[in-house]
């Protein structure tokens, strides 16, 4: 009996290698023209290819029924029977260091470890690519890491280091990025830096994005984007500042699968974000706690370049670039395992990331500490200048602490804000002070004012806020430095004994390096 199209299909398909993640996602590997491709056996890629390989083979168009009849056949062989393997998106990590997806033609990646780096054409970890995935440069050896600086927008020297940290961060996998935040007045380059960032990041055929309408979306997006870029920003709804603050630290958004009554598509992602022109991102104090604002200067008249002469520029520069942040990359992963703070902020994981790259990039001892203290410090007073209450606050207790309920406080606030109590953001009831005083209780906190919700002990147990000057409490990223001796050990301590600060020890075993890889301050 001859076969049916469906059969015919399925039967030509059999040339793939079908894979199974644990998040149930079905995947058929694929050999094109000499090199292996990973693709969603629902993706339109997929699909190309089937039809393709039918019509050399059949010489007939397959129908539509038959290619969703051999596609929903294989996903459940793939299910059930597929390899089970892990499928990334740009950047993985392993016991050894880290792939990068180049997402170019033949399917290559690069690959960094402490040891080096090299271009490998037959990565042996897989890869998915979103429908809008663009190729990163090839790196090429040859320039130096402070090259980067012609193509981004004017900043001082600590801004420098924050953003250099934060692009070798944005290539290491599954852990929480700050969102960064470029600012600046009109004409200071923001959406060209941010364009500059992707390209060496995550390019994609829509560098720069709109915000989405609805958190769906927006998740669609993540899931298939590493890097995300919103441009033109004037102000964050809250379910957008909530969303990325998820996308920063780790979260996930569910939904209903499309014709299912009890099925469930969860979207579980952790992405490095860009934001450029929120006005100083007023009113969202979680979200500036994830945030790294950097401030741009105006650009002055002779520093302009055409368009078309900044991006020819950029694309001779862009292999070296590439290769100068893998190189930096090497650096870091090097010394990253020695790091051992004895106190971090709130997005740990960067700070410690920024302590490798101080070391491996041979910055002043402490400036990345120093750069980070301010930025967070600008975060804090960017959240509290939003606040009307905050002014009012600091008056009413400078005459010693206070303690009552949010009626009592809302209205000695009120008595102390003058004309501020008629402004739209003040807060218009009880329920609405401790609202905003919850929000802002970090900033406040860090500032040196303790605020604190409990209940007195009258019988009604009523509601109260306490609120008293405290201590402010210094985080300190890195232990006090040690001397070292040639070799990396402490001058006072015994022959063979390890460092105490490991951290310190790092500078002298990197300046002790003597491989294809090491390197100094702006050269590489």
């Amino acid at each position: 009996m001859r076969r049916n199209q469906a059969s015919d299909l399925t039967a030509i398909a059999a040339s793939a290698e079908l894979v199974r993640t644990s998040a149930n996602e079905v995947f058929g590997r694929i050999d094109v023209d000499g090199h292996c491709e990973t693709l969603s056996l629902r993706s339109s890629s997929f699909r190309h290819w089937l039809t393709r390989r039918f019509y050399q083979q059949v010489r007939a168009v397959p129908s539509r029924a038959a290619l969703e009849e051999a596609i929903a056949t294989l996903e459940a062989e793939a299910r059930f029977g597929g390899r089970l393997a892990e499928v990334s998106l740009r950047v993985v990590a392993d016991a050894d260091g880290i792939w990068i997806d180049l997402a170019n033609a033949s399917w290559s990646a690069v690959r960094v470890t402490p040891q080096g780096w090299s271009v490998d054409e037959s990565p042996n970890v897989l890869f998915r690519r979103g429908s809008s995935a663009r190729a990163l440069p090839t790196p090429l050896r040859g320039g130096s890491i402070d090259d980067l600086r012609n193509f981004l927008g004017r900043m001082d020297d600590a801004s420098w280091k924050l953003l250099l940290t934060w692009m070798l961060s944005a290539f290491r996998p599954d852990v929480p990025y700050p969102i960064l935040v470029l600012h600046g007045e009109q004409g200071s380059a923001k959406s060209t830096t941010a364009r500059v960032i992707k390209q060496l990041v995550d390019p994609s055929a829509a560098p720069l994005r709109q915000m989405p309408r609805e958190p769906r979306e927006l998740f669609i997006a993540a899931h298939n984007n590493w890097c995300l870029a919103y441009d033109n920003l004037s102000g964050l709804p809250p379910w957008v500042a909530d969303a990325l603050c998820q996308l920063s630290t780790g979260g996930g958004f569910a939904s209903r699968r499309l014709y299912s009554d009890d099925e469930e598509v969860v979207l579980d992602v952790q992405r490095p974000i860009v934001l450029n022109g929120i006005d100083e991102l007023t009113g969202r104090g979680d979200l500036l706690e994830r945030a790294l604002p950097i401030e741009l200067k105006r650009m002055s008249g002779d520093a302009r370049r055409s368009e078309r002469e900044f991006w020819r520029a950029f694309g001779q520069q862009a292999p070296y670039l590439m290769a100068c942040l893998m190189e930096v990359l090497v650096g870091v992963l090097r010394v990253h395992p020695t790091i051992a703070p004895a106190e971090l902020p709130r997005m740990a994981d960067f700070g410690e990331w920024g302590l490798a790259t101080e070391h491996a990039l041979h910055w002043a001892p402490g400036s990345f500490v120093a750069a980070y203290r301010a930025s967070q410090h600008d975060s804090q007073q960017i959240a509290l200048e939003s606040s009307s209450v905050v002014n009012p606050l600091r008056q009413l207790i400078r005459h010693g602490p206070y303690k009552g309920t949010a009626t009592e406080l809302i209205e000695a606030l009120a008595g102390l804000a003058g004309g501020i109590a008629e402004h739209r953001n003040w807060p218009k009831s009880a329920a609405a002070l401790s609202k905003e005083l919850r929000r802002i209780q970090p900033q406040l906190r860090a500032e040196g004012i303790e605020v604190t919700f409990d209940r007195d002990d009258t019988p009604e147990r009523r509601r109260v806020i306490e609120i008293v000057h405290s201590p402010v409490q210094a985080v300190h990223l890195a232990p006090p430095g040690q001397k070292l001796d040639g070799t990396g050990q402490r001058v006072d301590s015994p022959a063979g004994r390890q460092p105490e600060n490991r951290q310190a020890a790092t500078v002298g075993l990197l300046d002790g390096l003597d491989s294809d890889h090491s390197f100094r301050r702006g050269e590489i």
